[in-house]
């Protein structure tokens, strides 16, 4: 076991003495993980976002692509967008997956996130899972697409891996955060892909570290 993962397990077990110590009637409670602050918004998680399939060129084997990078694609009032649900699967097809010298292409999956009143402090997109792909976060600064996250260096990790992305200070209420997600994986192969939530950070990034426990810590 990694040094990493060490750390995680001493963590995750230091959570389950705490919460056999709890009372009865505080272990049965409210999940604390489903609870909004009073003095911020509930995250929102979104089961229907807006997707565009597009060709790839490359997943660099170099430095990852700086944030703030201007990234071509297609603007959020592009008709070439279209609505889909959440959780996705796209299965594999055997004819594509098996051409020589296939190449890359994406899924980009778009969010339209409202700023409630009563948001203050960082921001943040939490995706639980995302299978059989590389995972880019871009954001709209209402005339370009512009990096945020480049998990294309753990192409190989991410299917167990959950990605959490600040998205730094909320705005002011009223506005609108437009984010897409990006599976960049080989044409014909196949992705999964869960429910997207954005929300206060703090609450958020709870829900990472369980996930991480979970699914990447707790099976080594």
């Amino acid at each position: 076991m990694t040094e990493r993962g060490r750390g995680w397990l001493l963590r995750w077990a230091g959570w389950l003495v705490w919460l056999v110590a709890l009372p009865a009637q505080a272990v049965h409670g409210p999940d604390p993980d489903v609870i909004q602050s009073p003095a911020q918004p509930p995250q929102q998680e979104y089961t229907q976002v807006w997707h565009l399939h597009v060709p790839f060129g490359s997943i660099r084997q170099g430095p990852k692509v700086d944030p703030g990078t201007v990234v071509p694609l297609s603007a959020p009032a592009d008709p070439t967008w279209a609505l889909v649900d959440l959780p996705r699967f796209e299965g594999r097809d055997p004819i594509r997956a098996r051409a020589p010298n296939r190449g890359l292409e994406a899924d980009w999956y778009r969010v339209d996130y409202p700023v409630p009143a009563g948001a203050t402090g960082p921001l943040a997109l939490y995706l639980p899972r995302a299978v059989g792909a590389a995972v880019q976060v871009l954001r709209f600064d209402g005339r370009h697409w512009r990096m945020v996250s480049d998990g294309a260096d753990r192409w190989r990790e991410q299917w167990n891996v959950p990605i959490l992305v600040d998205l730094g200070e909320a705005a002011a209420a009223g506005g609108t955060i437009v984010v897409a997600v990006g599976l960049i994986h080989y044409e014909g192969g196949e992705t999964r892909v869960a429910p997207i939530r954005v929300g206060p950070r703090a609450e958020l990034s709870s829900r990472a570290e369980w996930r991480e426990v979970l699914q990447h810590v707790a099976p080594q």
